[in-house]
């Protein structure tokens, strides 16, 4: 003598359909929320240090330099904000090396009524030979401040889309 349960599941397509719509629909709000967090990122970055508080803009390019890129695929999502600019990892690292100069000519400055703050260029040149510079700079960083006053920001932004994608299910 045998004993035996038999179950029949019917709409289990349908369920599965929902779920997985409902799993998008969070998906896509979590990738919202972090292309969100890195465009509000690069403005900050732009905005609040390099506008002249943690850095002397001279030309800008620094500034015109930094970017945001957002990639995802099916479990990932990431933005990343930064430049490619060569000399902004000095700024944001410092740099403590010895550089070699190379020989060059400079423009000498005509001593003014100002005290040697003449116009450029009017005193002639002056060459200058090939020599070794050691640089000890701290560095101004522009980024990571920015990153960690933006932090519970982007948590909470992230921390909400990933609510909403638990709730959804």
């Amino acid at each position: 003598m045998s004993v035996g349960v038999r179950a029949v599941v019917t709409g289990v397509d349908t369920v599965e359909a929902k779920l997985k719509s409902a799993a998008a629909r969070g998906w896509a709000r979590v990738r919202r929320a972090v292309e969100r967090s890195g465009i509000e990122l690069q403005a900050d970055i732009k905005q609040n240090q390099l506008t002249g508080n943690a850095l002397i803009v001279r030309t800008g390019r620094l500034r015109r330099s930094i970017t945001q890129r957002f990639t995802a695929d099916d479990s990932t999502a990431t933005s990343r904000v930064g430049t490619n600019v060569a000399y902004g990892a000095f700024h944001e690292f410092g740099l403590r090396k010895d550089v070699a100069i190379g020989a060059h000519s400079r423009r000498l400055r005509s001593i003014g009524k100002r005290g040697g703050r003449g116009k450029l260029g009017s005193g002639g040149r002056a060459a200058v030979r090939a020599h070794v510079r050691h640089v000890n700079y701290a560095g101004s960083p522009f980024l990571r401040p920015e990153f960690e006053a933006a932090r519970s920001r982007i948590h909470s932004r992230l921390s909400a889309a990933m609510r909403e994608l638990k709730n959804a299910n």
